[in-house]
């Protein structure tokens, strides 16, 4: 038996029977800092592997699908579905850049849960009705791969902004 596990074994038996050893204690706590130390995950910056995967699928995406001609252009597109969910996004943006770039960069406010209880759940539903709507404004188009072509290019639009100085 180790030191550790045996430092372990009597720790649990003095804590079960309500009796501490400080030394133990001491030693064990010193043990755990060790490997919080050796195993803390090391900083990286904005860009990395993952954040250069999805911006880079999502231009692919954007390019290869002509997702910016079939919105201006495709008689197939259920226009009232889109322009509806353009608008549900756009309030879920306009929430997110409220509490962002008000709440916490203007007013120093981190907890926006108190200021603004319902600002994030409205968001958060705001977003998903706005990205169904455009599921089904855009199904005809791609059919079964809208969702797909959807949720890449979000991705690659939120890792785009994390990049973005501010």
């Amino acid at each position: 038996m180790t030191d550790s596990s045996a430092a372990f074994s009597e720790s649990f038996l003095r804590f079960r029977e309500r009796t501490f050893n400080q030394d133990t204690d001491d030693q064990l706590k010193k043990e755990g800092q060790k490997i919080l130390d050796k195993h803390v995950p090391k900083k990286s910056g904005p860009i990395n592997s993952h954040s250069v995967f999805w911006m880079v699928v999502s231009i692919f995406t954007f390019y290869y699908t002509d997702f910016y001609l079939a919105l201006r252009y495709d008689p197939r597109i259920e226009r009232t579905y889109l322009n509806i969910g353009l608008g549900f996004l756009s309030l879920s943006t306009l929430i997110a850049v409220t509490l962002i770039g008000y709440y916490h960069y203007y007013m120093g406010i981190k907890d926006y849960e108190k200021h603004q209880p319902f600002a994030i759940p409205i968001s958060v539903v705001s977003f998903l009705v706005g990205m169904t709507l455009l599921s089904i404004a855009l199904w005809p188009v791609w059919s079964f791969l809208t969702p797909i072509i959807l949720f890449v290019l979000f991705m690659g639009f939120m890792f785009f902004f994390t990049i973005v100085p501010l």
